[in-house]
């Protein structure tokens, strides 16, 4: 709201003194009898070209994060909740899987033997997360023609991480996160098989540089909420629109383009600019506190060595950085056209020529971005490219949206593309993605194709691949939701020689989620529930193996009867 009110003010100054100044200087000039005060005039010109492709720049994104939100508010509150409050959730999973087809024939009994298996196989879990104390539980149980053939309990907090399989053993296996890694160095050294090391390489941590383990409640505060992520955006874009002062602007109105009547505005941003505004992007990012903040939790979480996730080094990185940008050498600056009706920016154009220090070959960059939206149709597309100038070879990222509404909800069509064109060893390759959706309020149906083309794929059999994604997702109360999600994977593939092959996997999903503060999580005891792994001795350890293998045995024995009634359990 502050920079909208300073760019109000700014304005409403710059024009008021425009016109004062102008009004003065053309006074001067005609008693002088000469020219009138042109320079005041461009000035005010351009001032009214920049308002204007700022103001329908934020309506353009305001407009695109409505269409976002209108389908998506009730799964995106889902997922911000679980990001940041406590909650409890029950799930369920289960899948299936088919094929056939000529090259299938030979492996029918055991394209039967998976079927039948995995139709009846199914796992429940349950579990709970309070970040007002770093504790989180889970259990999972995997149930085969309604037998439990297996269970596993894990409960953590800050202190430390417990794990149970009763089939294995009637206790809790816990260790303390901050001293994982020396257990590991430990259990390696006990099996007699120490870390490999390569001659000249520096030493490493034996533990695979993972020296503590990462507490579940505090990785998941590193990940962003909607809102975090749209804040972060409109203060990046606040840094450009703070950078573009002082680019030439200009506006021609009633312009022509694609059929239509525009205002359009173009942009030339210089050499000297531009490197200004990547230095004050780069500083925004060496700033912003809430980003580094997730970085460093996330590489600490890895065990990454504390030479490696310093701050102070990534920052020292960062301002070296800063420092470069002068030796990136744009030639001919950054140059935009912009084409605006009703506040809204239609077909934007971006380019620029980037050169490294020293070289003499310079890289070219389009963006072309476009949107129009009529009632509740919309369409979208985007495109960046990258070559050397003045060749054909490069390579290009783009996608189209269409969105047409329907009685109910919204359906969009969504293609993406990766595209390398390579003229002189005709390698062209393009990788995509065209998806169908329909949306409603509660609903999310999609169905996918995956699209490989090219010169690269030439001579090959290409299978075809495909799926859908359906999502239903409820809110019972102000705190209770329920999400039903299926998926499925579609596989053709046609050879001369080894015959064609159809299969398909599905997959369901179902969870419900509780937020609430009234959470009760397991008392895990070491000396009674649970035993050490940090404090316990070797003896003990090699005991505790033995235990295990026999009940490993005895375990293996059930199993096999379990599956065995289920393979040949006659058909319903």
């Amino acid at each position: 709201m502050k920079m909208e009110r300073d760019g109000m003010m700014t304005k409403q100054t710059k024009k008021m003194f425009a016109k004062v100044g102008g009004t003065t200087v053309a006074a001067t000039l005609l008693t002088a009898g000469l020219a009138t005060p042109t320079y005041a005039a461009e000035a005010d010109q351009s001032q009214e070209a920049m308002d204007l492709y700022l103001d329908a720049q934020q309506n353009t994104n305001d407009i695109r994060w409505e269409q976002m939100l209108k389908y998506s508010e009730t799964s995106i509150e889902l997922q911000d909740r679980l990001l940041r409050e406590a909650y409890k959730s029950n799930s369920s999973f289960s899948m299936g899987f088919d094929a056939e087809g000529d090259a299938v024939q030979p492996f029918l009994p055991q394209v039967q033997m998976a079927k039948n298996v995995l139709s009846k196989l199914e796992f429940e879990t349950k579990s709970k997360i309070d970040p007002s104390t770093n504790e989180a539980y889970g259990d999972v149980d995997v149930n085969l023609n309604n037998f439990n053939i297996a269970s596993a309990y894990m409960y953590q907090n800050e202190e430390k991480t417990a794990l149970k399989v009763p089939s294995l053993y009637r206790k809790y296996f816990s260790f303390q996160n901050d001293k994982y890694g020396e257990l590991i160095e430990r259990l390696d050294g006990m099996s007699g098989m120490p870390a490999q090391e390569t001659p000249g390489a520096p030493a490493m941590d034996t533990t695979g540089m993972m020296t503590s383990f990462p507490n579940i409640v505090k990785a998941n505060e590193t990940n962003f909420t909607f809102n975090e992520l749209k804040t972060m955006g409109q203060d990046y874009l606040n840094v450009i629109t703070d950078e573009l002062e002082g680019a030439e602007f200009s506006l021609e109105e009633g312009v022509d383009y694609d059929g239509e009547t525009y205002d359009k505005v173009s942009v030339q941003i210089d050499e000297e600019k531009a490197q200004e505004m990547i230095k004050a992007l780069l500083e925004e990012l060496k700033s912003d506190e809430t980003f580094w903040n997730a970085v460093m939790q996330q590489m600490e979480m890895q065990g990454m060595p504390s030479d490696m996730n310093s701050e102070e080094m990534i920052m020292a990185d960062l301002e070296r950085a800063i420092e470069n940008v002068d030796k990136l050498s744009l030639p001919e600056g950054i140059s935009i056209e912009a084409y605006i009706q009703d506040n809204v920016v239609e077909h934007e154009m971006i380019t620029m020529d980037l050169k490294a220090e020293g070289s003499e070959e310079a890289v070219t960059v389009d963006m072309i971005g476009s949107f129009n939206k009529e009632g509740e149709d919309y369409e979208a597309s985007g495109e960046i490219s990258f070559g050397q100038a003045g060749q054909e070879e490069g390579f290009t990222l783009s996608y189209t949206e269409d969105g047409t509404s329907q009685t109910d909800g919204l359906a969009v069509d969504n293609e993406f593309r990766f595209v390398v064109d390579a003229v002189e060893d005709a390698n062209d390759l393009t990788v995509g993605l065209n998806v169908q959706s329909e949306y409603t309020e509660t609903t999310s149906n999609s169905t996918f194709d995956v699209v490989l083309e090219g010169d690269m794929f030439e001579g090959q059999p290409i299978p075809e691949i495909g799926g859908y994604v359906n999502t239903t997702l409820t809110k019972g109360s102000e705190d209770e939701y329920s999400q039903d999600t299926d998926l499925g994977l579609d596989l053709n593939f046609d050879n001369t020689q080894m015959g064609s092959v159809m299969a398909s996997v599905d997959f369901n999903m179902e969870q419900d989620v509780t937020f609430t503060d009234d959470l009760e999580f397991p008392e895990v005891v070491e000396g009674d529930n649970a035993v050490n792994l940090n404090e316990v001795s070797d003896e003990e350890l090699q005991k505790i193996g033995q235990d295990i293998q026999k009940n490993m045995k005895r375990y293996s024995n059930l199993f096999m009867q379990i599956f065995g009634e289920t393979l040949f359990a006659p058909k319903k």
